[in-house]
C-alpha cells in the first residue's frame, strides 16, 4: 500500500519546502495530476538539494525541464533510490536528464536529486544577457563554481576607461559584483547623471555593491566606468518595479463577477464545469446600479424571463450549442439592493436544459481613491475599500510580484489569484495588524517564470462581525521583479559564433555558439529566445518552424529560407544593423500569429518590430 510505496523516498519529501525552480501548473489552491506536464519538484530545507518527483513518465529514458525559474545551476544528478548516476546537461535553454543504462521510469514515482553548485536569486539579470553592452578591450568572461556568484560566472576587466551599461525597466537597480575579489574606484551614472565614484570594498561573498532606488518608472541605462584599482567585475543586476496604486497597470473595478450559486436556485441544478444546468428558476439578491445575466443553454432551447423588483423586465431566448454569453444587461438602477428573478419557459418539444453560469454587479463605490492620507504611504496616497467583493487586478511584466498594503485593526481577508497561461493559483491571505503598516509584503510569488502574469485581488471578508464594524482593504503598491530567464540569453549563429551557410534545425546539430562553447537550438516552450547572425554571411535553412522573440543582424548579407519563422513573447523584434540587407524567403508570423506580406520593412515602416538602420526583404 502507501506505506510501501512512501517509505523509500520519504526522504525526498519529509522536511522539503516548495521548490523556487520550478513551480507546479497550479489550478486553484493546489496542483493536480492532469495538469502537471512531467511531475513535481521540492528543495531540501538548507536549500542545498533539488528533488525531482517524476510522476508522469516522458517517452524514452530522457527527461527534458526548462530553466530554472531562479536561475539556479545544478550537478551530480542521481537516482534517490539507489543513487545511480544520470547523464544530465544544463544548459541556458534548459536541462536534459538521461536514465542510466538498464534503469526504466518507476510508477507511480521516479526521484532525482540534484545537488545546487550556483545558487539562484529574485530578480536577477546575469552578465551575459543582450541587456549588457560590454566597452574596452580586455573585459573577459569567467566561470568558477567555487565562488558561488549566481550562475557560477562573471566578467571581469582590469584596464581603466572599460565601461559596461546596463539597460533595464525599472524603478530600483542594484549591481552584484563577483565574490572574494580585487576591487576597484567605478564611476557610476544613471541616464547620463553621474552619481559619483563607488569605493569599493572586498567582498567575502557575491552582494550588492551599489543600488539606485526610487527611479521614475520606465527604461533606464546604467553605466559603470573601471576609474583605478585592480579589477571591476559584474556577477549580475537585480532590477525591481516599484507600481503605486495610481499607475495604469493597476484597475480597481467597478464590477464584480458571481458565480451562480450566490443565487437561490429552484429546481433540479446541478453543476457542469463553471455552469449551474437544468434548473427552472433563480433568485439573485444584490447591491449595485448595473447587473448582467450571464448562461446559456446546455441542450436544446428555451426563453428565461427575468424581472427586477418584482417588475418584469424582457425574455431572453437560449439555445443549444450557445457559448456563455449576457443573456440580460439591466443599467440604470439607484445604488441600493435589488432583486432579480429569473423563470424559464417554452421549453422546445425536443427539451431545454438551461444555464446559469453566474451574474456581474457594478457599483461606483466599490473602490475610494484618497490622496494626502499621510500615513508614510508611496506618493502619500492609496485605494481603499469596505465593501466586500470589492475587486482589482495588476498585468505585469516580470518575474515575479509582492503586494504592499496598509494594513490596519479593520484589515481582514483578502483572495488573491495569480494567473497566466500555464496556472492559475488562489490564495488567501490575512491582511490584519493590531497597528497601522505601511511598505511591507503581505503576499509574494517571487520566482515565476519571466513572462506576462496577472495578479487578481478581492476583499473578501464578511463585512459584519464581532469586534469590528467595517472591513478595510487598502491597497498601496506593488514590487514587480524584474529578473531573466537564461533562455533569453542570445544564441550565435555558427560554431564558435562564426556564421556562415547552414541548417536552422532544433536537432541535435551543434550549429550555435552560447558565448562559452557551441550549442544545440533548443525550443523548451519559453518565449523569450534570441539568435544572432553575425560572423560571415551565409544562407540559412530552416528545418523546422522556427519560435523566435528576438533576431539580430549585425551583418549584411544573410538570407533565411525554408519552413516558417514564428515571432513571439514580449515586444518580440527584428535588429538590423548599419547597412545591414537581409532576405527571408520563408512565411514570417508576427506577434499575433499573422502572416507577415511579401514586401520591404524598415524600422520607419513597421517601428513595433523593427529596430536599427538596416532593411528587411520577405518574399514569401
Amino acid at each position: 500500500g502507501f506505506v510501501k510505496l512512501y517509505t523509500p523516498i520519504a526522504d525526498s519529501v519529509n522536511g522539503t519546502c516548495s521548490s523556487t525552480s520550478y513551480l507546479p501548473n497550479y489550478r486553484g489552491v493546489v496542483a493536480r495530476y492532469d495538469d502537471l506536464t512531467w511531475g513535481v519538484a521540492l528543495r531540501s530545507a538548507d536549500d542545498t538539494k533539488e528533488f525531482l518527483h517524476v510522476l508522469k513518465a516522458p517517452q524514452g529514458n530522457t527527461l527534458q525541464l526548462p530553466p530554472p525559474a531562479d536561475g539556479k545551476l545544478f550537478g551530480n544528478a542521481r537516482l534517490f533510490v539507489g543513487g545511480q548516476k544520470l547523464s544530465m546537461k544544463q544548459t541556458n535553454r534548459g536541462i536534459t536528464l538521461t536514465l542510466p543504462e538498464g534503469a526504466t521510469w518507476q510508477t507511480p514515482d521516479t526521484v532525482i536529486v540534484m545537488d545546487v553548485i550556483a545558487p539562484g536569486g529574485v530578480g536577477l539579470v546575469n552578465n551575459t544577457s543582450r541587456a549588457l553592452r560590454w566597452q574596452g578591450s580586455s573585459w573577459s568572461y569567467q566561470q568558477d563554481l567555487t565562488k558561488k556568484g549566481y550562475r557560477g560566472d562573471h566578467h571581469r576587466t582590469n584596464s581603466d576607461g572599460d565601461a559596461v551599461e546596463f539597460t533595464f525597466e525599472g524603478t530600483d537597480v542594484a549591481w552584484i559584483a563577483a565574490a572574494d575579489q580585487p576591487t576597484a574606484q567605478v564611476q557610476a551614472w544613471i541616464d547620463g547623471t553621474s552619481l559619483g565614484v563607488i569605493d569599493l570594498k572586498a567582498q567575502q561573498q557575491a552582494t550588492e555593491v551599489f543600488s539606485q532606488k526610487n527611479l521614475k518608472r520606465g527604461r533606464h541605462t546604467l553605466r559603470l566606468v573601471k576609474q583605478s584599482g585592480a579589477l571591476l567585475t559584474v556577477d549580475a543586476f537585480r532590477v525591481s518595479d516599484l507600481v503605486n496604486d495610481a499607475d495604469a497597470d493597476v484597475t480597481f473595478s467597478r464590477s464584480t463577477n458571481h458565480g451562480a450559486r450566490s443565487a437561490q436556485l429552484e429546481g433540479p441544478w446541478e453543476p457542469r464545469g463553471n455552469s449551474w444546468i437544468n434548473g427552472q428558476k433563480f433568485t439573485f439578491t444584490f447591491h449595485g446600479t448595473e447587473v448582467e445575466v450571464l448562461g446559456g443553454a446546455a441542450h436544446g432551447s428555451g426563453d428565461l424571463v427575468l424581472t427586477v423588483d418584482g417588475k418584469e423586465h424582457g425574455t431572453a431566448h437560449c439555445h443549444g450549442g450557445q457559448s456563455t454569453r449576457t443573456l440580460f444587461q439591466v443599467k440604470g438602477l439607484t445604488n441600493g439592493t435589488h432583486t432579480i428573478v429569473g423563470q424559464y419557459t417554452n421549453p422546445h418539444p425536443g427539451g431545454f436544459i438551461a444555464a446559469l453560469d453566474g451574474f456581474v454587479v457594478t457599483r461606483d463605490d466599490y473602490w475610494a481613491y484618497q490622496t494626502k492620507r499621510q500615513r508614510g504611504e508611496l506618493r502619500n496616497d492609496a485605494h481603499h475599500s469596505i465593501l466586500k467583493n470589492a475587486t482589482g487586478f495588476l498585468t505585469f511584466q516580470g518575474s515575479g510580484v509582492e503586494v504592499l498594503p496598509t494594513r490596519d485593526a479593520e484589515s481582514r481577508g483578502v483572495h488573491y489569484v495569480l494567473e497566466n497561461k500555464q496556472f492559475q493559483m488562489w490564495q488567501g491571505v490575512h491582511h490584519y495588524a493590531p497597528v497601522n503598516i505601511v511598505g511591507t509584503p503581505v503576499y509574494q510569488m517571487k520566482n515565476l517564470v519571466p513572462g506576462t502574469h496577472t495578479l487578481h485581488f478581492t476583499n473578501s471578508a464578511n463585512s459584519s462581525g464581532v469586534n469590528f464594524s467595517q472591513v478595510r482593504l487598502t491597497m498601496d503598491a506593488f514590487r514587480v521583479h524584474k529578473g531573466e530567464s537564461s533562455s533569453a540569453s542570445p544564441l550565435f549563429w555558427g560554431s564558435k559564433a562564426q556564421g556562415g551557410s547552414g541548417e536552422w534545425t532544433t536537432a541535435a546539430t551543434a550549429a550555435w555558439f552560447d558565448g562559452t562553447q557551441d550549442a544545440d537550438w533548443q525550443d523548451l516552450g519559453a518565449d523569450d529566445y534570441c539568435a544572432v547572425f553575425a560572423g560571415q554571411a551565409g544562407e540559412v535553412t530552416l528545418k523546422n518552424p522556427m519560435r523566435v522573440n528576438r533576431i539580430e543582424f549585425p551583418v549584411d548579407g544573410y538570407s533565411l529560407r525554408g519552413e516558417g519563422l514564428y515571432l513571439v513573447g514580449h515586444k518580440p523584434m527584428i535588429h538590423l544593423g548599419r547597412g545591414v540587407k537581409i532576405t527571408i524567403a520563408a512565411p514570417l508570423h508576427s506577434a499575433d500569429g499573422a502572416k507577415v506580406p511579401p514586401g520591404t520593412y524598415t524600422q520607419s515602416t513597421h517601428p513595433q518590430w523593427i529596430t536599427g538602420p538596416g532593411s528587411l526583404t520577405v518574399t514569401e
